[in-house]
């Protein structure tokens, strides 16, 4: 005989040592399962760079990445600099929130302002247009990734004026949601495209002054510090933010699953509404949000 076991609504995968109301008539003890909540992590789409420039003006136009859909989620990182005099804010495109802090490279001399911006992409079109000091030089990296919520789970920043060597250094951060994208988001004082990626990372992009790796960080918990050799002589300034990207949940994880005596058959869920006993849906927790199993 079929049975459907009712399981409270907001009951999770783990039901070990939890009472489950059952419909008169139906068996006590006999064998459920509910499919565990399987995300997977951001995926890198593409990019868009205005490299290291000092054209006149107070605006400066980065290309789109290519391949934007809506749902997509967009990095930026703005390196903006002056000589003498530390620039102004920047001025992010339309709907991009700013991430972290600023960092400001240089104590005298050649002093800049670094910041990492993102945004949820709706209905893009065209380029992106930043605003910052007129004429200041500037070099602006954008990213896209496909299967993230928009979420930064965990970010640090570190800026190092004079470190001494030649390598560069992004401040662990800890994950609490699995399967995050960590990306470092890096700039220096260099004057080529010659960094190495730290280990474990993929670069995405080595531009004169930013630069770009990531790594998937499977099981939430602590990344380590990334450092990795940039293109910058030892006394010049650098720094690094490190970002965690969380995965969007997945579409559908499945019905519960009750044993029928040769096989495991979904069946869905029910709860008592006061009158008679109703299909209700599964919730199990991601890690960020309740999902509705379906």
């Amino acid at each position: 005989m079929s049975r459907e076991y009712a399981i409270p609504e907001g009951y999770v995968s783990d039901l070990g040592g939890r009472d489950f109301a059952l419909p008169g008539g139906f068996l006590a003890g006999e064998p459920i399962v509910i499919p565990p909540v399987i995300t997977t992590p951001p995926v890198f789409r593409s990019h868009g760079v205005i490299s290291y420039s000092s054209a006149p003006g107070p605006q400066t136009t980065v290309p789109a990445p290519a391949g934007i859909v809506d749902g997509d989620t967009l990095i930026g990182l703005m390196f903006n600099a002056n000589n003498g005099s530390r620039p102004g804010n920047p001025t992010p495109p339309t709907g991009f929130t700013q991430v972290s802090t600023y960092l400001t490279p240089g104590p005298s001399g050649f002093m800049g302002r670094v910041s990492v911006w993102k945004k949820i992409a709706a209905g893009e079109s065209g380029g992106y247009v930043w605003g910052h000091d007129s004429g200041t030089p500037r070099e602006i990296l954008m990213l896209c990734y496909s299967g993230s919520n928009g979420t930064v789970n965990a970010s640090s920043a570190l800026n190092e004026d004079s470190p001494g060597t030649t390598t560069r250094t992004a401040t662990g951060i800890t994950t609490t949601v699995a399967n995050c994208m960590v990306v470092e988001l890096g700039y220096d004082w260099g004057d080529n495209s010659n960094e190495t990626p730290p280990t474990d990372m993929t670069e995405r992009y080595d531009g004169v002054i930013t630069y770009a790796a990531e790594v998937v960080q499977a099981t939430a918990g602590a990344t380590g510090d990334k450092t990795n050799t940039c293109n910058s002589n030892p006394p010049n300034p650098r720094g690094a933010f490190l970002i965690a990207l969380e995965p969007a949940p997945p579409a559908s994880t499945g019905y519960p699953k009750v044993w029928t005596g040769s096989a495991w058959t979904k069946k869905p869920a029910k709860v008592w509404n006061g009158t008679t006993w109703a299909q209700k849906p599964v919730k199990v927790w991601t890690g960020s949000i309740w999902k509705v199993l379906s």
